[in-house]
């Protein structure tokens, strides 16, 4: 239920009534909450605000426990009022007759008086639930309960670390290479890059990186007929990645041959996205379809946001498989996708499909085959094989890059915590 918005003006009360009839039963779905927004205004009078319960035989009044200035606040803010803190004993919830908004003097301030507008939204009841600021470090699935499927979360990272070191295979050369030194020259020769908007630059993994703003920034390739002419049976797409938060329904890192409502992608990669945990695709194949799509959502927002990441996505079509590497390990996968590479015609990156890209990229490399492991490990590390990142997971509680023992006392130690809310 809502009021829309209340013009109040008082010298002792001003107040807005809803009736019910027939009177409502709070009391029969387990309601142990009442909550509101309200939106203020710059020039409102300061005045204390409260809520009046009125169950028929008597009232209960509720004064927001807040400051009275917050009614001057251009903002929507919450107000939530636990029904068993009423203390009324004589207030039936099982026979709730009407609901009052009022506004009256500050207590400190007796006989002043007031005026204002206020606007409120979603007045309504709720059972226990889990209030983000309530959550226990411990409560990795954000349920507020610290129980097995915390510990679920843990075993499934148990003994990862942020320094690994894996086996690496030198790949052939690639047919496409952007180190975004300053620049956007392909260093392999094939396709050169054009700026469009106005991308930055900044430090890197390797160098400097390129910066896009995710709305006008893009890099377009030339000769993209001739570079994708040399790519037939295979791909292998791989960069350094750097996301921040964006606005749109998925950070595009790369995409080709793309008209909104008339052109579908033969190839696109997107990561990321303002909902969370967050989507990443990985189409190849013409003509688009899902099953040339390789498609989930992220665990966390640290796979693609808040540090750098590798990521390489390959397809080889012969054997129909499409892999995707993070880091240096697979990520994910899928078989049957034998769409064919072809008749790409124009190709960019940190725009395209579902919007553009927010954040950094760098050392990105387009190959005619997929790679494998041992190779995209190669590509990622210069060689080394070594990846020294944050860990950055929830089950690391003691932010010491590993996740063993350690971490399961601190989980121990707020195991069946229960943090619901009221």
């Amino acid at each position: 239920m809502g009021f829309d918005y209340w013009y109040y003006q008082y010298s002792v009360y001003s107040e807005a009534v809803r009736t019910f009839y027939p009177p409502q039963d709070w009391t029969t779905a387990g309601e142990k909450a009442l909550e509101l927004f309200f939106h203020g205004q710059g020039n409102n009078s300061a005045a204390q605000m409260y809520l009046v319960l009125d169950d028929e035989d008597s009232e209960t009044i509720v004064p927001y426990p807040g400051d009275a200035n917050d009614l001057k606040m251009e903002a929507w803010q919450v107000w939530r009022i636990a029904l068993r803190e009423l203390n009324d004993p004589n207030l039936n919830l099982g026979n709730i007759t009407s609901i009052a908004i009022g506004f009256c003097a500050e207590a400190d301030k007796p006989f002043s008086t007031g005026a204002g507008t206020v606007f409120f939204d979603d007045i309504r009841l709720f059972s226990s639930r889990c209030l983000p600021e309530n959550r226990s470090e411990a409560d990795f699935d954000g349920d507020c309960l610290v129980d097995f499927k915390d510990l679920e979360e843990m075993a499934l990272r148990w003994l990862d670390r942020g320094y690994n070191i894996y086996p690496v295979a030198a790949p052939n050369d690639p047919v496409a290479w952007y180190k975004f030194d300053g620049d956007t020259e392909d260093s392999a020769g094939t396709a050169g890059g054009r700026p469009r908007g106005n991308p930055s630059y900044a430090q890197g993994v390797y160098g400097q990186a390129i910066r896009f703003d995710g709305y006008h920034d893009a890099v377009d390739l030339t000769n993209v007929p001739g570079l994708f002419s040399k790519i037939a049976t295979g791909i292998t797409i791989a960069f350094w990645q750097y996301g921040a938060d964006s606005a749109h329904h998925s950070d595009t890192l790369c995409c080709s041959d793309y008209v909104y409502g008339l052109t579908d992608p033969a190839i696109a990669v997107n990561l990321g996205c303002w909902r969370q945990p967050g989507q990443y695709n990985w189409d190849c194949g013409r003509p688009f379809s899902f099953d040339n799509r390789l498609s989930g959502n992220h665990r966390y927002t640290s796979e693609w946001s808040g540090r750098w990441n590798h990521w390489a996505f390959t397809k080889d079509v012969p054997t129909g498989t499409m892999q995707i590497f993070l880091n240096g390990l697979l990520f994910d996968s899928r078989s049957g996708a034998d769409a064919p590479i072809s008749g790409i015609t124009s190709f960019e990156i940190g725009s395209g499909w579902y919007g553009g890209y927010d954040g950094l990229i760098d050392d990105f490399r387009i190959y005619d085959y997929a790679l494998s492991q041992s190779e995209i490990a190669h590509v990622a590390t210069n060689g080394t094989g070594v990846f020294e990142q944050p860990l950055m997971v929830p089950a690391d509680l003691n932010q010491d890059d590993q996740i063993d023992f350690s971490d399961f006392v601190l989980l121990a130690d707020h195991w069946l915590e229960n943090r619901l809310w009221p």
